[in-house]
């Protein structure tokens, strides 16, 4: 009769060792089973080597993504002083008035400089 109640609880053991390691990511089935076959081992082993749990390492990364996206938002582009946007400016106006750059060219540049 003990014998069939320390088969029981190894097995009660093992199922709920088998479940834990499948949300793991681990061996479901093979921990199960060793745990159930050498109680004495296998559990503390399984409680040495077992991984965190999936969910909690996927919402460790969403919060490190969450961080990295709020940094890269934050970090400023570097605005262009207004003395050198009108020297570009006035630089293309000269190549535009010397015929180098069409009308056209000249309204481009100047568009992408003032984005800038």
């Amino acid at each position: 009769m003990e014998t069939f109640i320390g088969a029981i609880i190894a097995l009660v053991i093992a199922i709920f060792i088998g479940q834990d390691a499948a949300k793991r990511g681990m061996n479901a089935w093979g921990w199960g089973i060793g745990v159930f076959l050498l109680l004495i081992v296998f559990l503390p082993l399984y409680f040495i080597l077992r991984k965190p749990k999936l969910e909690t390492v996927n919402q460790n990364i969403q919060k490190d993504i969450k961080v990295v996206n709020q940094e890269t938002q934050q970090v400023e582009k570097p605005k262009n002083n207004n003395t050198d946007v009108v020297s570009e400016i006035e630089k293309l106006y000269e190549l535009k008035q010397k015929g180098i750059l069409t009308e056209e060219e000249y309204n481009n540049r100047k568009i992408k400089i003032l984005n800038s």
